[in-house]
């Protein structure tokens, strides 16, 4: 059984620089609108800002309930630092951390590109702690399991659990209060780089999936899969094909790819138009 949509909030994090993420942002959090009200959407926007950015982030706070943040809760790090483009640039952080911060017990975190395809109250169906999309059960995505899991469950002594999985961080559902429950332990293998190195592809150090493995299993929790209700984009192949039960679809510019992009742009208008005909009401 599900729980009521007044019940759970969505939360995503952004920088506040970042002209491509923060549009994409935009258009995954009104995808959400069409479901949830403003104030069961959350974001955190931290450093670093750029002024020229203001207008886009003005978009956002009109449809979200935004905390800014002026510090950040880890060190930076570089995500492809193999790569002679990538190597310095280290604007990643483990920022996805702060959901620990959020009140509400039940939270669905997304990441910017990300659409809310349909209604997602189906992700909470069923008795469930954590719920995610387990990279290493997708066929294609082989390398998660072969290159990140098994060193992963070697390094923090998870070898004899069968139920560990490499979650994917875009998109993941946490219920009954979990991501207060393993926040402190993800920040914390989130620091212990020594031997998350040990985990990651050497030309990808996504340190926040891999710390959020252990955090997520240190726990006795009772977790759910969701696999058939996750889409991930692969950017290289046009074909989107989307099966009926997918709620959440992750993948660049998906928007326009979506055909959404007039729908969502028609949905910002009217919420602006609805809040400027609340301020003349007021003001009478």
């Amino acid at each position: 059984m599900g729980i009521k949509i007044e019940d759970y909030v969505i939360f995503y994090t952004s920088n506040g620089c970042d002209e491509k993420l923060l549009i994409e942002l935009k258009y995954s959090i009104l995808s959400a609108r069409r479901f949830l009200d403003k104030n069961k959407i959350k974001v955190f926007l931290h450093p670093p800002y750029r002024e020229d950015m203001d207008n886009i982030i003005s978009d956002i706070t009109g449809i979200a309930d935004v905390t800014f943040k002026y510090s950040h809760l880890t060190e930076p790090f570089a995500i492809h630092p193999l790569s002679e483009k990538w190597k310095n640039h280290k604007r990643y952080y483990g920022e996805k951390i702060n959901v620990r911060e959020i009140k509400e017990d039940n939270v669905i975190l997304l990441d910017c590109d990300t659409i809310v395809y349909k209604n997602p109250d189906i992700l909470f169906e069923g008795d469930f702690d954590f719920a995610g999309l387990a990279m290493d059960l997708i066929q294609e995505q082989w390398q998660y399991k072969s290159r990140i899991l098994m060193p992963t469950k070697r390094v923090f002594k998870l070898t004899n659990n069968p139920d560990v999985h490499m979650w994917a961080g875009a998109y993941l559902v946490f219920k009954n209060g979990t991501h207060r429950l393993i926040g402190d332990d993800w920040l914390y293998y989130f620091n212990q780089k020594y031997l998350l190195d040990f985990t990651c592809k050497p030309n990808r150090k996504t340190y926040d999936q891999s710390a959020l493995i252990p955090a997520v299993h240190k726990h006795n929790l009772k977790i759910k899969i969701l696999n058939d209700y996750g889409y991930i984009y692969n950017v290289r192949d046009d074909s989107i094909n989307i099966n009926e039960d997918v709620i959440i679809i992750h993948g660049n510019n998906l928007s326009e790819k979506l055909c959404m992009k007039d729908e969502l742009d028609k949905l910002l208008n009217d919420i602006y138009e609805s809040q400027r005909n609340e301020i003349k009401e007021n003001n009478i």
